[in-house]
């Protein structure tokens, strides 16, 4: 009997017990969530005139907020922004790059920024490809790229004709060429085993 009671009490004291909360605090992906969040709230009001900048803007934050999210899916407009945003900041610098003495702190800041933006670009990748049913994996097809070197190699080698190098060299481009078509396509109407439709 007093054991049956001293389970009670046991039992009783774990249900009362609260849940821990699961947090994203001290996470890097909190801390780059809760960031992007603040940011987005700074910045929406001052683009409010500007209609087609908010979106731009918007969309690449959106992405940043998503920084290792693979689960879900992305539609082709919050993609092709980030990709578009990256241009913009990323190809000024490259020239900026060129110029003699004072290029190399550009080129830093630009290797800095392309590092940063790693991650979230194949995240949004990943998710861009479940939005057409596709899965994640699809995206090693961009491994074919590392044919080229090989190829290089083996032709300043003599070991392969330029007829057999040029072959191998369209097929290093044919998965990078394929991923890019995937992207363009639009995503899949409803629901998809990868989650609800974004536009929805």
């Amino acid at each position: 009997m007093a054991k049956s009671t001293a389970t009670k009490k046991q039992s009783e004291t774990k249900k009362k017990k609260p849940a821990a909360k699961k947090t994203s605090e001290g996470s890097a992906s909190g801390w780059i969530t809760d960031k992007t969040k603040t940011l987005q709230k700074t910045l929406r009001p001052k683009l409010k005139g500007t209609p087609w900048l908010e979106t731009i803007v918007m969309d690449y934050l959106e992405v940043l907020k998503k920084y290792f999210v693979i689960e879900g899916r992305a539609r082709r407009k919050e993609f092709w922004m980030f990709v578009l945003c990256n241009l913009v900041i990323s190809v000024p610098f490259a020239i900026l790059g060129m110029i003699p003495i004072i290029g190399f702190l550009f080129r830093i800041v630009s290797t800095v920024y392309s590092l940063a933006v790693f991650i979230p670009g194949i995240t949004v990748g990943i998710r861009r490809l479940h939005d057409t049913n596709r899965s994640g994996w699809t995206l090693m097809l961009y491994l074919t790229l590392l044919a080229g070197p090989i190829i290089i190699v083996l032709m300043v080698f003599s070991t392969l004709s330029l007829g057999l190098g040029l072959l191998f060299a369209l097929f290093s481009l044919a998965g990078p060429i394929i991923i890019i078509v995937f992207w363009a396509l639009a995503g899949t109407s409803g629901r998809n085993k990868y989650g609800d439709d974004p536009k929805a």
